[in-house]
C-alpha cells in the first residue's frame, strides 16, 4: 500500500512510457513530411520501434521530431545533430512528401524535408551514415477495394520525373553550415546536387516499397488498417 512519488513512478514505468527529450545518439531517425497519413505512419513507426529492445536488453532509441525536440531550443540545430548522430535513418519518401518540392526554384526558401534529405544524402556519400532505409509510398487511396491498392506505386506515378532539376541555394548553404557545425566535411557534389538528384539518390538506396508490403492484406480491409493496431504492427 506504499505510495510512489512521481520520480519513483517515472523510474519504474519509464520503459513503458513514450520516450521524450533529446539524447546524444540514436539508433533510428525518422524523417517525414507533416501530413495526415505520413504523420500517422511516422508516429506508428516511432511507437512500434520505441518498445523494441536490442539483443543486450537495451532499449531502441528512436528520434521523431514531435517526441524529441524541446521547447526553447534551436529546431534546425537539434534535428541536424540528431540525424548526424543516428545509426539508421528512415526517410518516408511519399507522393505527398514530394508535392511541395514540385515548385521549388533556385531562390526558394528552405524546404525542411529537402533539407533533411540533403543532409542524409551528404552523410551517405561521405560514408558517415551506417544505414539509410527509405520507406516509399505512392498515392494513398483510403477507398481502396479489390481492384485498387491502398498504396500506389511511387515509381509509376510520374511525380519523381516532374521534380525540378535545379539546386536550392538556401538549402545548400544550410546543409553546409550544419555539416561544418557538426565536424563534417561537405562533399564536392553538394553545390550541384539538385532537388531531383537528391530524391533520386535517396530512392536508389535499398528500401521498403509500401505498395508491395500491403498486397498481402489487399482489398477493402487494407484501406481500413489506418485506424487499426494491426496496421501499425505490420508497419
Amino acid at each position: 500500500n506504499q505510495r510512489l512519488s512521481v520520480l519513483q513512478a517515472l523510474k519504474i514505468f519509464a520503459p513503458f512510457l513514450t520516450p521524450k527529450g533529446l539524447l546524444r545518439r540514436y539508433h533510428i531517425f525518422i524523417s517525414y513530411r507533416w501530413s495526415p497519413f505520413d504523420t500517422e505512419l511516422a508516429i506508428a513507426l516511432f511507437n512500434s520501434l520505441s518498445v523494441s529492445v536490442l539483443p543486450d536488453g537495451a532499449p531502441l532509441d528512436v528520434f521523431l521530431d514531435r517526441q524529441r525536440l524541446e521547447d526553447g531550443r534551436m529546431f534546425a540545430t537539434d534535428f541536424a545533430t540528431a540525424l548526424i548522430n543516428s545509426t539508421v535513418v528512415v526517410p518516408i519518401v511519399s507522393f505527398k512528401a514530394l508535392e511541395r518540392m514540385l515548385t521549388l526554384a533556385h531562390d526558394s526558401e528552405i524546404d525542411n524535408v529537402l533539407l533533411e534529405w540533403s543532409l542524409i544524402v551528404e552523410l551517405v556519400e561521405a560514408g558517415d551514415l551506417s544505414f539509410c532505409l527509405p520507406v516509399m509510398l505512392g498515392e494513398v487511396n483510403m477507398d481502396a477495394d479489390d481492384r485498387k491498392k491502398f498504396v500506389a506505386n511511387l515509381f509509376v506515378s510520374g511525380r519523381i520525373d516532374k521534380l525540378p532539376d535545379v539546386t536550392c541555394a538556401a538549402v545548400t548553404a544550410r546543409v553546409r553550415e550544419l555539416l561544418v557545425a557538426n565536424g563534417k566535411t561537405p562533399t564536392r557534389e553538394l553545390d550541384t546536387r539538385t532537388v531531383k538528384g537528391t530524391v533520386t539518390k535517396l530512392i536508389g538506396l535499398l528500401g521498403v516499397p509500401a505498395w508491395d508490403v500491403n498486397t498481402s492484406h489487399g482489398g477493402a480491409a487494407a484501406a481500413k488498417m489506418h485506424a487499426q493496431p494491426r496496421w501499425k504492427q505490420v508497419l
